[in-house]
């Protein structure tokens, strides 16, 4: 939401002035939001590169790139299953194209594309067209293809014991 980038900075410094070093992020099941908070999400972690690049039908592209304002230096981790959508995919791929995360799970939905919602009228009715898709730092584009994982491991389990994908984070910073 409109929120997202002050919430996710507070949580940030609230991390690093309690001596946090590593963070896991989960993004399993998370259908998408607004590519506005994905990529100022993303840049918090950034020193420099590309986030994302968007298309439309009309060959117009609009570009995210870093603004060297990287509020957390700690390892990260990002957790992906095939319910990771949309901007969360881009959130996803910026911090894995920009070596800034690894991703542990399954590969996400490749839905990275851009919804326009088009009003039909006083009844409240609608019409979501796809009108482009984003693209990756690495050129992947996402509304085809999906992120793929770094380590893929297959969800499992209900709690912090028996969920496989966070044992999998927790041992990889084990390592």
């Amino acid at each position: 939401g409109a929120n997202a980038k002050s919430e996710f900075l507070n949580a940030l410094e609230t991390l690093s002035q309690n001596g946090a070093k590593k963070l896991i992020i989960d993004l399993r099941g998370v259908p998408g939001g607004y590519i506005s908070a994905a990529t100022d999400a993303a840049d918090l972690f950034l020193t420099s590169g590309t986030i994302a690049t968007q298309y439309d039908k009309t060959g117009t592209v609009t570009a995210w790139t870093a603004t060297e304002s990287a509020s957390w230096s700690g390892q990260t981790v990002i957790l992906t299953d095939s319910e990771t959508a949309g901007a969360a995919e881009v959130f996803a791929a910026a911090l894995k194209d920009n070596s800034a995360a690894t991703i542990i799970g399954t590969k996400t939905a490749a839905k990275g594309c851009t919804l326009k919602f088009f009003d039909l009228g006083s009844t409240g009715d609608g019409l979501r067209l796809i009108t482009g898709g984003y693209y990756t730092p690495s050129g992947s584009d996402l509304a085809k293809n999906s992120v793929l994982p770094d380590t893929e491991v297959s969800s499992s389990g209900t709690d912090a014991e028996t969920d496989a994908v966070l044992q999998a984070a927790i041992e990889y910073f084990n390592q």
